[in-house]
């Protein structure tokens, strides 16, 4: 079991950003570009979020803390956010924009990363739960600005 947990913390979020770029590759052409657009206008917010609220939560590791030495790689830094669960988690509300099925399915594999992450003693369940609130603002504020863009542009 810890073998597939250790699979899940470190590889499992790889398949969100295949994900997306099937989801990419099967818009219409003309809807490629903005989503395209989207998709890295929430990530550079998602990372900033992140960088700013490690300076206001302060979640040492939980291997940190009690003094084991985890199966995975991970250092001994500031845990919030899990930079892995918040990546794999915004690209997942991404994709629930565009594929409700296959975005459902990125969302469940999001939580499986942080699980995993959290059962390894890599993060503390603050943190993952810290990476899917980064990535529910992020995606929820760059789909209002470009939604609300959209409509200025079409009243033009």
């Amino acid at each position: 079991m810890t073998s597939l947990y250790a699979f899940a913390a470190q590889y499992l979020f790889l398949s969100i950003p295949l994900a997306i770029l099937f989801v990419w590759q099967q818009l219409p052409k003309e809807h490629r570009r903005g989503y395209a657009v989207q998709v890295i206008a929430t990530g550079i917010l998602a990372v900033i979020l992140a960088k700013l609220s490690k300076h206001f939560i302060d979640s040492p590791r939980p291997f940190v803390v009690g003094h084991f030495t985890p199966i995975i790689h991970a250092t001994a830094d500031n845990g919030f956010p899990s930079d892995h669960t918040m990546l794999s988690a915004t690209l997942a509300m991404l994709i629930l924009l565009v594929n409700r099925k296959l975005g459902i399915v990125a969302l469940g594999v999001a939580l499986l990363v942080g699980i995993a992450r959290v059962n390894l003693g890599v993060h503390s369940p603050i943190d993952t739960v810290g990476s899917f609130v980064i990535a529910f603002f992020s995606t929820g504020t760059t789909v209002f600005v470009t939604s609300s863009l959209k409509k200025q542009g079409a009243k033009k």
